[in-house]
């Protein structure tokens, strides 16, 4: 048999080296296409955490202490974050509420925030608030518009009044001039979705360097890519693909028979049934497809894994042996299936029938 198909080779390189590089390219593109898909469908769900912010509490530590780490954090975060709050403990009787925005290196106003505020006077914190460090406030209705309020000893303007009437008391203002000797009670980093292993890993990292067991952030597992896709989404896109690449193949295959008539006719001859016959055909096929597919895996394991790392992080481990076993057994099943069908209706025809044809041609 492997005599046959060092024969057929030789008389059909064209076909052969079209059939081999096309399985390889599949393969690979295959497990590669998996990547993507696993990439941007666990990108959020890495992280095992169902809210959209990360806390932190602080005990011995001051506003002018966290100014600048936040600022870095949250230069780390920024396409993902939505706006930061710190609560400041101060001599008002009440914690000072801080939201703040960020973009290209700047604190600003948080829209988040500004779009859900109740102000039934005067108005909200503004750009300009930020870039000229106005000493101003937004308070309760406990206050009235345009008095001044005094915080650690530095005079603040009302420019605000919310009508909240849980939260008469409190009074809010810009993270660039609470005072520095304030006290940090806490900071939530809210983000437009679920964090990332990059968002939770710049705050965590940031923090606990700078500020050690003064700091708590809380500890949340990192999923691996073994949980993040699972096996049925694995089968289906192997499915998808290696049906494709079977689809190929048989066609490859069906043309190479068809140029092939001469040998099944020797074939037929000598005495092999069709049953006979059919192996043969199948068994070169098994052979070829099961070495393409390990070249195929071998060759994405080998480059193009550090190339997708490349391109899109390594946070995780997407490509597990168990991707590359079930990747291969769905492909190498579906050629199987659909090229052993191309090759029944082949050897269907009797020996009288190729030899008619092969004449005929």
């Amino acid at each position: 048999m492997f005599k046959l198909l060092k024969n057929s080779m030789k008389a059909h390189k064209i076909i052969y080296v079209v059939l081999i590089l096309s399985q390889i390219i599949g393969m690979v593109c295959l497990i590669f296409l998996y990547g993507v898909f696993a990439e941007f469908n666990g990108r959020k769900q890495e992280l095992d955490i169902d809210n959209k912010y990360i806390d932190l509490s602080f005990e011995g530590v001051t506003i002018g202490e966290i100014k600048e780490l936040i600022r870095t954090t949250c230069a780390e975060v920024e396409a993902d974050l939505s706006y930061v709050y710190t609560m400041a403990l101060t001599d008002l009787e009440y914690p000072v509420n801080i939201y703040s925005g960020y973009s290209n290196g700047e604190f600003m106003n948080a829209e988040p925030i500004e779009e859900n505020r109740n102000i039934i006077s005067g108005r909200y914190f503004e750009k300009q608030d930020y870039t000229e460090n106005s000493k101003v406030v937004v308070a309760g209705s406990d206050y009235k518009l345009g008095d001044k309020i005094k915080i650690l000893g530095e005079e603040y303007t009302i420019i605000g009044i919310e009508g909240d009437d849980v939260l008469h008391n409190k009074v809010s203002t810009t993270i660039n001039v609470i005072g520095d000797e304030a006290g940090a009670l806490m900071t939530i980093f809210n983000f437009e979705d679920l964090p990332s292993v990059k968002d939770y890993k710049a705050i965590k990292n940031n923090f606990e360097s700078k500020l050690g067991d003064r700091v708590y952030v809380p500890d949340f597992n990192i999923r691996d890519g073994e949980t993040l896709v699972s096996i049925k989404t694995i089968i289906f896109i192997s499915v998808i693909v290696g049906i494709t690449i079977a689809v190929n193949t048989g066609m490859l295959y069906w043309y190479l028979i068809k140029n092939r008539r001469k040998e099944l006719i020797v074939m037929g001859i000598v005495g092999a049934s069709k049953l006979k016959r059919f192996k043969i055909n199948m068994t070169e096929i098994a052979v070829i497809s099961a070495l393409t597919i390990c070249i195929g895996m071998a060759l994405m394991h080998l480059v193009f894994e550090n190339i997708f790392y490349r391109i899109y992080g390594n946070n995780y481990n997407i490509f597990s042996a168990r991707t590359y076993i079930l990747t291969g057994a769905v492909v190498y099943g579906c050629i199987i299936v659909l090229t052993s069908a191309v090759v029944f209706v082949c050897n269907r025809v009797e020996l009288k029938e190729l030899l008619r044809r092969t004449n005929n041609d």
